[in-house]
């Protein structure tokens, strides 16, 4: 009886091809797991800043000593491997828009805080988003795609619930300047994308974390000096604030290679939610309907893009 011919073996581009959108795969998730993280450790960050700014310690303090915290954290990191921050000549005005919208949006915010209610403020914030789906674009580091709008327009919508704008004082100054915070922090994140192509993952937040903390010292003392904390519960609300802090930054700037910059945006709307979730656990806020719902949309917005990334990445080539 007649044996039936063996298949022949796969080309070795299908192999090679087949072996890429793998990797490809193991990267993308990789660089959600890492957004996850950073949302997780930035959200426990705004819950113990609240507490340790009831205990007496001002925003100014907080934000320079996270950033020297991180500065430290990288230098402890990098110069053991011989990773630097320097800057290659052909990235130097990249990074310099880039440092610029990395020092000013958590100011801008802050200011914005002062005229608007803070839900207002972080709800524009979170336009942040598109705007850097946008961005992207228009500097041919991605294409536009209606898949990212849409769920980020969803997303943006379940932000507004879950941070129960209601009835809120409006001041064009205040929406101005959390406008302008969501356009400094999208240019951050377009940037360090950018300069990642001349710069190893680390370096970047390296390099930006040291501006940082010459921008943000000067701002705590221009603002008075350190405020320390009162009592031994804000000495650990402001601890665990500054040693969240690295983490979330670390994590992020990891993941912008392996996520990309219009859906590690994205991704990081599911902050909002764990950052509700948290002030629950440790500020006894209480979440109620309109919030699960919007906390509904984020994930699931989050979810579907997801899924269609990965299908998207497994579909065949068409030749």
């Amino acid at each position: 009886m007649p044996h039936a011919p063996a298949p022949a073996p796969a080309p070795a581009a299908e192999v090679a091809s087949a072996s890429a959108d793998a990797d490809a795969r193991r990267r993308l998730w990789l660089g959600l797991a890492l957004l996850l993280l950073c949302g997780l450790a930035f959200s426990f960050h705004n819950a113990l800043t609240r507490l340790a700014y009831d205990a007496g310690v001002t925003p100014t303090t907080v934000a320079a000593a996270r950033t020297w915290a991180i500065a430290l954290v990288l230098v402890l990191f990098c110069a053991p491997r011989g990773l630097g921050p320097a800057v290659p000549r052909a990235a130097w005005l990249a990074f310099a828009a880039t440092a610029v919208c990395y020092a000013i949006h958590n100011p801008l915010l802050l200011f914005a805080f002062e005229l608007i209610p803070i839900s207002l403020a972080v709800l524009v914030l979170y336009l942040y988003p598109l705007l850097v789906a946008f961005l992207a674009a228009a500097i041919g580091q991605e294409r536009l795609k209606a898949r990212v709008l849409v769920a980020a327009a969803v997303a943006f919508v379940g932000v507004g619930l879950v941070l129960e704008i209601g009835d809120t004082r409006l001041d064009w100054r205040g929406i101005a300047l959390a406008a302008a915070a969501a356009l400094s922090l999208a240019g951050n994140i377009v940037g360090a994308a950018g300069l990642n192509r001349h710069m190893r993952a680390l370096a970047v937040p390296f390099a930006l974390s040291l501006v940082g903390s010459v921008v943000f010292g000067a701002m705590m003392f221009a603002d008075g000096g350190p405020a320390l904390p009162r009592d031994a519960g804000g000495w650990w609300a402001f601890a665990g604030a500054i040693v969240t802090s690295p983490l979330a930054i670390v994590a992020f700037y990891l993941a912008l290679p392996l996520a990309g910059a219009p859906r590690s945006a994205l991704v990081m709307n599911a902050e909002p939610v764990m950052m509700v979730l948290i002030a629950m656990a440790i500020l006894g806020e209480r979440l109620g309907w309109l919030q699960a719902a919007g906390a509904a949309l984020i994930i699931g917005a989050l979810a579907i893009s997801a899924v269609i990334d990965l299908k998207s990445r497994r579909a065949p080539a068409c030749g």
